[in-house]
């Protein structure tokens, strides 16, 4: 039976294309965008990157150029013929310009703030010159914003009562400001003198040619709008899709706007400007300088700082992506953008403004912080969740399918849909003004690399075309079903403005996993999407025709809005759980709403409303919460035993409901003990437990679970193979039902089928249950224990899935070799490049078995290729009603497998496996194996250095080999529940 007979190209994963700007040859450009389609790719987003030689940037073949232009509707035109879709990044890489922007003090152009501080002593008068500037540009005018004094109790702490405003005191010469002033006396006997200024950031990109935009003011779009509808008037490109804008990586001192001290206090009510030196945050990217003061009152300083944030991503929300998307819309495309993280803004709010929300992996593989946008993206109804998917830090070349599906699974499970993978280089010639040889200077075989060798791979160049369309069949398969809606038992407040990302695996909601062991899906959201229409409680779920939250989780948060308890109260009362972790809280979240004394006791008014609502229950720890989530009967749509790290989520449409399952390893965010094998952002997570390091365990993980569905239609269950595309029957009705211990009148009784499956480490199960309407007359529920698993000595018709035995005996005889490589010694291109045969036929002989490639022969340590395993498979009996499953142990990277001259559906490549039930035969099966290599091992024989770091050498090992862990066997399996 078939999964998914034909895959939308919608479904299909993007690719990011790095292009040397306009440096490209036609033909060679229409070939790899057909070549990316028979890959399995459906759309290319375009991006000019930093690695373009200056020349070429800056001549005839740069960024905005028209060479340029033509050669992106080149681009559209063989994307509109292979039915594929393109996405153009809105600049020429990223932070986003605007080429119409040429003056660095253009209302369009990006501003900050940077600020001088002096030591006065107190009882003095004082006349000089104002403290210079932190930070100066070459360019640009300055404008004196504000200028101020406060008492220094201890290092970095001012005393709020003790404000100055001196602005007044400050007079202009021709040459300076000078500041003439009489000190009062005061109990430290000093003053500290802040002076703050607004300047240009002087920001540019694209070899230094176009200014980066304000983004929290429309001028910055309108720039960006004017630009664009020249290009779209003259080619309305109908392959676009998307304008791309990556993640914020715009240059501030301190993170200021035009008119941003008008606009504060408009929308809160008081001036920012005394309080300029406890504002801001620290952990951005790139870097800023602030004051990085506060008050002896910390909780003023935390809400002014909060106010200071709110308006911050307002601003950037309303005047940035609203517009972005406006403008988008006006010309019938999308903005899909990674938003807000790096800079002080709400990334969960913000994710709501654009059509597409975009996270990214590059050195942020925890779940907790790919889940960020996940419920923006179910709440506010978006079709996609995207992820810039796979990018690593070194690696390059080296990153196996197996590797990309760690990511691509973990992104599913966190609620993502979409992937961009990152990424491929442009591999054809160039012949323009600049060329040397018929290329870009400076390139090799196998072309133009758009990240120097050292981040990632390029996915336009593993040698298996085929292999590389398996391995994306199986991922549009799986975004088929993750893109149906979605089904999401807890919703998690989270209030906060910036995220980098970093962090361990439970790093935003750290309760060790135990909701996820337990069945639990959860995300996050802010108080302020709780406002969205569609936040509206029945039948005890929030917004059911969505997500259906079943609970709300509030985590120890110390500063709550009016706003936010006001709502609580009503959601309580209108029948959804509330669980609320820690003590009360002490005060409002915004200085806004507690700088008056009505505005206090409104707040306490609101906070003890929420705070003892019916359905408000509170608990003292997370470790509490799944325990009393059962008790009060709320129940997840899948619950587990809690004995292994798996993970749930759940996807239905009219006629199917999916429940996915996946054994998700652990990545540690370790800081303090980089990891060796990887460099940058990404050697700060512990060896081991992020890609490329981790590595699938195999049968040492394996485990059997009990698992119970919750089905309210007892239809038939079908486990579905997103490799093949098939999906066979498992189940009839299989029922469990028992009485529950749970709290009283908590709501309908709920049908739960219970079954164990086995399961090991970095494998998805997906079940496609059918929906069918049945007339109950029964009352159904199902068990709950303290440990939030089946009770073991229950005594019900408990079914398996997975439950496997050895049979049969497996011996590979020869191995053929054929290294892949560019077709003539001067080419660079890796279009023109293919296998050819290498050396005589290798015998495998026993005892040693099978080895990796490098460790048959040192002549093989730079070999990259292919390999055909040639030998039998013998098996005494084949069993009616039974599976046959092909286990190679391990295998890098893709292969193929022929059982009897014929191939099998397209294997596993994470687990390994294949098929051969419909192709083995009883008595002696020949075997076939083609195992196919990444690049790595030719292209690199030692460590290279970039950016004056030096990248971790790795030697890969391709082939086939195994492990006690990795056993290369014939399993036999029931093809059914059992």
């Amino acid at each position: 039976m078939d999964f998914f007979r034909e895959i939308p190209m919608e479904m299909r994963p993007k690719i990011r294309y790095w292009l040397p700007a306009a440096a490209v040859d036609e033909a060679d450009l229409r070939e790899e965008i057909r070549q990316l389609k028979a890959r399995g790719f459906g759309g290319v987003e375009v991006v000019v990157l930093a690695s373009v030689p200056e020349e070429i940037a800056r001549g005839e073949d740069g960024w905005g150029h028209e060479h340029w232009n033509q050669t992106v509707a080149v681009i559209a035109d063989e994307t509109e013929k292979q039915q594929m879709s393109m996405d153009l990044a809105i600049g020429p890489g990223w932070p986003i310009v605007s080429p119409l922007i040429t003056d660095t003090d253009d209302e369009a152009a990006a501003v900050e703030l940077t600020y001088g501080e002096t030591v006065v002593p107190a009882g003095t008068y004082v006349e000089r010159r104002l403290p210079e500037r932190r930070v100066t540009h070459p360019e640009g005018n300055v404008k004196l914003v504000t200028v101020m004094a406060y008492e220094e109790h201890g290092e970095k702490c001012l005393d709020a009562d003790s404000y100055l405003d001196l602005t007044p005191y400050v007079e202009m010469t021709e040459e300076t400001e000078m500041l003439r002033y009489d000190f009062p006396e005061n109990e430290t006997g000093f003053w500290k003198v802040f002076v703050f200024y607004e300047q240009p950031t002087v920001q540019k990109i694209n070899a230094g040619q176009h200014y980066v935009v304000d983004h929290l003011s429309k001028k910055g779009v309108e720039a960006c709008e004017k630009y664009w509808e020249q290009i779209w008037k003259e080619n309305p490109y109908p392959s676009q899709e998307s304008i791309f804008c990556d993640s914020l990586e715009y240059r501030t001192a301190f993170d200021w706007s035009h008119g941003f001290a008008e606009e504060f206090a408009m929308r809160r009510g008081y001036s920012i400007l005394p309080y300029l030196p406890v504002v801001g945050l620290s952990n951005l990217f790139p870097t800023g300088d602030i004051p990085g003061y506060r008050f002896t009152d910390r909780m003023l300083s935390d809400q002014i700082n909060q106010d200071y944030l709110e308006v911050q991503t307002q601003l950037y929300c309303e005047n940035h992506l609203d517009e972005l998307e406006k403008m988008a819309v006006r010309h019938g495309k999308t903005v899909r953008y990674q938003v807000a993280y790096n800079k002080p803004l709400e990334v969960e709010r913000s994710a709501l403004h654009v059509s597409i929300p975009e996270n990214e992996a590059l050195g942020r593989p925890a779940l907790d912080g790919l889940k960020t946008m996940a419920a923006a993206a179910h709440l506010g109804r978006k079709g996609r969740y995207s992820f810039e998917c796979a990018a690593e830090f070194g690696n390059a070349y080296g990153q196996s399918y197996e590797d990309l599906l760690w990511w691509v699974k973990r992104s599913l499970m966190a609620g993502m849909n979409a992937q961009v993978l990152h990424g491929g280089s442009y591999s054809g010639k160039y012949e323009g003004k600049y060329a040397v040889n018929g290329q870009i200077p400076g390139v090799r075989w196998p072309g133009y690399d758009g990240f120097y060798r050292a981040i990632s791979n390029d996915w336009n160049r593993t040698p298996s075309v085929e292999d590389a369309r398996g391995c994306l069949d199986a991922v549009a398969r799986l975004n088929a079903v993750f893109r149906k809606n979605a089904k999401v038992d807890c919703a998690i407040l989270k209030n906060t403005y910036c995220n980098d990302g970093l962090g361990s695996e439970f790093h935003h909601y750290p309760d060790d996993g135990k909701l996820l062991n337990c069945g639990y899906s959860y995300e996050f959201l802010s108080d302020a999407m709780l406002e969205l229409p569609v936040c509206k409680v029945t039948n005890g779920k929030l917004d059911e025709a969505g997500p259906a939250y079943k609970c709300l989780i509030i985590d120890g948060e110390t500063y709550l809005s009016t706003a936010f308890l006001e709502r609580i109260y009503i959601l309580a009362a209108d029948g959804l759980p509330i669980i609320w972790i820690g003590e009360r809280p002490v005060g409002s979240r915004y200085h806004s709403e507690s700088n008056a004394e009505e505005k206090m006791d409104a707040w306490k008014r609101a906070l003890d409303r929420g705070w003892n609502a019916p359905g408000v229950t509170h608990l003292e720890s997370r470790e509490e919460v799944p325990k009393m989530l059962q008790y009060l009967g709320v129940l997840p749509e899948v619950m587990l035993d809690g004995t292994k790290d798996v993970m749930t989520a759940v996807h239905e449409d009219e006629t199917t409901r999916y429940v996915a399952l996946y054994a998700y390893n652990r990545v540690e965010y370790a800081p303090d003990e980089p990891n060796p094998d990887e460099f940058g952002v990404s050697s700060i997570f512990r060896k081991g437990t992020m890609k490329s390091t981790y590595q699938r365990p195999g049968k040492q993980s394996r485990k059997t679970i009990r698992i119970k569905l919750h089905d309210e239609e007892d239809g038939e269950i079908r486990l579905c193979n997103p490799w093949s595309g098939k999906m066979e029957v498992i189940s009839g009705s299989a029922m469990m039902v028992e009485n529950a211990d749970i709290a009283e009148d908590k709501g309908t009784a709920q049908q739960y089928r219970e079954m164990t499956v086995e399961i090991e480490e970095d494998e998805l199960i997906l079940l496609a249950i059918e929906k069918k309407e049945k007339n109950r007359t029964d009352n159904y529920n199902t068990e709950v224990t303290e440990k939030c698993e089946a009770d073991q000595d229950c005594g019900c018709d408990v079914k398996g899935i997975g439950m496997r035995e050895t049979v049969g005996e497996i011996i590979f005889e020869t191995l053929d070799l054929e290294e892949f490589g560019p077709n003539e010694d001067v080419e660079c291109s890796f279009l023109r490049s293919g296998f050819r045969k290498y050396g005589e036929t290798l015998a495998i002989d026993l005892p040693d078995q099978l080895k990796p490639w490098r460790k048959i022969d040192a002549a093989l340590r730079t070999f990259s290729g292919r390999g055909t395993y040639r030998g039998t498979i013998r098996l005494e009996k084949k069993e009616p009603g039974k599976r046959y499953i092909l286990n190679l142990g391990n295998v890098c990277d893709t292969f193929r497998v022929q059982i009897n001259g014929i191939e099998t559906d397209f294997p596993d490549q994470v687990m390994k496996e294949a098929d051969v039930t419909e192709f083995i035969q009883a008595g002696e099966n020949t075997l076939e194996v083609i195992v196919t290599s990444n690049l790595y091992n030719k292209l690199f024989e030692e460590p290279i250095v970039w950016k004056g770091m030096c990248l971790p050498y790795t030697p890969k090992d391709y082939g086939i080999w195994e492990t006690k862990e990795k056993p290369i066997c014939l399993y036999m399996e029931s093809a059914g529940l059992y």
